[in-house]
């Protein structure tokens, strides 16, 4: 029998035997012998608080017992103030020791207005991060019980000569959109908006949707997930796709219209954006950003081009006559790979909030869609893709993504997607930010 009594020598203590049911005593021995015990590590120690006033002012965050290895189960949470915000400043970020954390490990940076960063251990140390905003949130956890290399991050200040030289619109305007090009070919049956489908639908003409990308794995090709070009450098998924992904790991195909083929051009993905949660609701502000490794080249060829954004105070009528787009599933009833489409309405978010469908679970930043007797929607497989809206017949709009539903295509349950409307203030301002 071990017994671990955690005292620090010398100590005393009293042994008592006793003999309670008269029987022959047996002979015992006591061994006894210390070690050392590993502290359990106070995480006060590296949640600190810190304020950068000038630019030649400079912050070195380290683990704990530096240089040595830090403990195990640490959880650190640096804050860092940005003093000179108003002064067109914003946060550098360096990492000259970061490539012996283990595999599994990272760090989470992260300002007040989303953008949002996890770095590995396979981060060189002649890596650079720039990060927008007032406050800047530094979080390193070791979840693994394991003890690890020591790291350090390096932050300073830096001035933004974009911001005083350029307007927030301008640069907006000149990126985005399909403005002053030709409207391309939308969906078959032009003349009339059929009720076609994903689900039960017909094929998309090919080069109709020239800004929708298939989001795949990097190493099995496989997509799972749709996107929406929205500049030369920069898309919009669903959330729910990326979160926790690598971007390593992610490439876009761009201008293909059946999966199967040879055609498109593949792009990678440098890094994901998305407003964090710590919710359990993985499609709570369900959009993210993918920015890509370099920009897709122009001119555009290969059926490629931009969608437009809405603008953010922009409302969208119900039954106003919108598409959803992708390679998702058809159940059965479509050629699988190859680009399907679906006219859907638009549903006013009281109907769609009534108890007998969605029963409130729909909030302001989300667009119901479809048909309330079903047999019309988009699937598994087009989540991330574009829900495309035309209000004047000229011009088609990324209004929505394509986030949720209740199974596909049934009865009392329509269609959900991200409001792009309610999120392009922080798509701009993560564009404008990282480009």
């Amino acid at each position: 029998v071990d017994l671990i009594i955690g005292e620090e020598v010398p100590f005393n203590f009293t042994l008592w035997y006793s003999n309670v049911y008269g029987q022959r005593p047996q002979a015992f021995s006591l061994r006894l012998s210390c070690a050392p015990v590993e502290p359990i590590f106070d995480n006060s120690q590296c949640t600190e608080t810190f304020h950068l006033k000038n630019l030649s002012s400079s912050l070195t965050l380290k683990t704990p017992n530096w240089p040595d290895k830090f403990p195990p189960q640490i959880h650190c949470n640096w804050t860092i103030y940005n003093e000179l915000y108003q002064n067109n400043c914003f946060f550098q970020v360096r990492f000259p020791r970061f490539n012996t954390l283990p595999v599994g490990q990272f760090i989470k940076i992260q300002n007040e207005i989303g953008m949002q960063r996890q770095i590995s251990g396979r981060t060189p140390s002649t890596h650079v991060e720039q990060f927008d905003g007032k406050v800047l949130n530094v979080e390193f956890v070791e979840s693994f019980n394991t003890e690890g290399e020591a790291v350090s991050i390096e932050i300073n200040l830096i001035t933004d000569e974009r911001k005083s030289t350029f307007h927030f619109v301008h640069i907006v305007f000149i990126q985005l959109g399909y403005l002053g090009r030709n409207i391309p070919p939308t969906v078959e049956n032009k003349p009339k908006m059929a009720y076609l489908r994903i689900v039960n639908g017909t094929q998309a003409r090919p080069g109709s949707w020239p800004w929708i990308a298939s989001l795949q794995a990097k190493f099995s090709n496989k997509h799972f997930c749709g996107a929406t070009l929205i500049s030369t450098r920069w898309l919009l998924t669903a959330k729910h796709c990326v979160i926790g992904a690598d971007p390593e790991d992610l490439v876009v195909r761009l201008g293909v219209h059946d999966l199967a083929s040879n055609t498109g051009v593949v792009m990678n993905v440098s890094n994901v954006y998305y407003i964090p949660e710590h919710s359990f609701n993985p499609v709570l502000h369900d959009i993210a950003l993918l920015k890509l490794e370099q920009d897709v080249p122009t001119p555009f060829v290969n059926n490629i081009n931009v969608a437009c954004l809405p603008d953010s105070n922009e409302k969208l009528l119900p039954e106003t006559p919108c598409v959803a787009v992708g390679w998702g599933k058809t159940l059965g009833t479509g050629r699988a790979g190859v680009l399907h489409q679906a006219v859907l309405p638009v549903i006013k978010r009281e109907i769609c909030n009534a108890e007998q469908y969605y029963n409130k679970s729909i909030t302001a930043e989300e667009i119901c869609a479809g048909y309330l007797e079903g047999g019309r929607d988009s699937c598994q497989g087009d989540s991330g893709g574009p829900l495309m809206c035309s209000e004047d017949h000229k011009r088609w709009i990324l209004q929505g993504i394509v986030s949720w539903g209740f199974q596909c295509a049934v009865p009392r349950y329509p269609g959900v997607y991200s409001q792009v409307a309610a999120f392009t203030n922080f798509i701009y301002q993560i564009m404008l930010d990282e480009d």
